[in-house]
């Protein structure tokens, strides 16, 4: 026998929580299956008209559902609050390097390229990187020791330095043309007076 969801008058097949697909979306991004669906971008529209504009400081999360990754609608309350994007390929930044974590706050939003994005999430500490990493197998004087090896140069360097600091060999030559651990600067050799 087939069960029904639990929602007086709806009849639809249980997908999960007893209650049917529809049912189960709405608990899902309002807290609430009995709640009417709004319109398309109604809550992001009703939290801008009611509660964003308050002229404060903090983030101001999103309280229906987001995706996997923490977001919220940033896009859709960017727009809402800034104007439509200056190109297809512009995003939602956030100033206070809390998007993950749901912020929708207007104040902090604003429309940037994706390398200025990326470069927000560097100054706030969201790219892990380097000997952070958990994975990483060289610390930040490894890296700088082996560029000042690679800046002297010689046939078979990186062969070399590839078996003396037990990584692959391509590692070695990705630092070399500055894909990985480009954040660490070569170290400045002290001038003879």
């Amino acid at each position: 026998m087939m069960r029904v969801c639990s929602i007086d008058g709806c009849g639809g097949p249980v997908i999960a929580k007893s209650l049917c697909w529809m049912h189960y979306q709405r608990q899902r991004r309002s807290g609430d299956a009995h709640a009417d669906e709004p319109s398309r971008g109604g809550r992001t529209a009703w939290l801008l008209a009611h509660v964003a504009w308050k002229d404060d400081a903090e983030c101001l999360t999103w309280p229906f559902w987001r995706t996997a990754s923490g977001y919220g609608p940033s896009r859709k309350m960017c727009t809402l609050a800034h104007g439509e994007p200056p190109s297809p390929i512009h995003q939602a930044a956030h100033s206070c390097g809390k998007g993950h974590e749901g912020c929708v706050n207007p104040l902090h939003l604003r429309w940037a390229t994706p390398m200025e994005n990326a470069a927000d999430r560097v100054d706030h500490g969201g790219v892990v990187r380097g000997a952070d990493a958990h994975n990483s197998k060289l610390t930040d004087d490894q890296v700088r020791e082996i560029k000042r090896r690679l800046h002297l140069g010689g046939w078979g360097a990186g062969r070399k330095l590839a078996r003396e600091f037990g990584v692959h060999e391509a590692t070695i030559c990705d630092i070399k043309k500055g894909r990985r651990w480009s954040h660490v600067p070569l170290a400045q050799q002290k001038r003879i007076a």
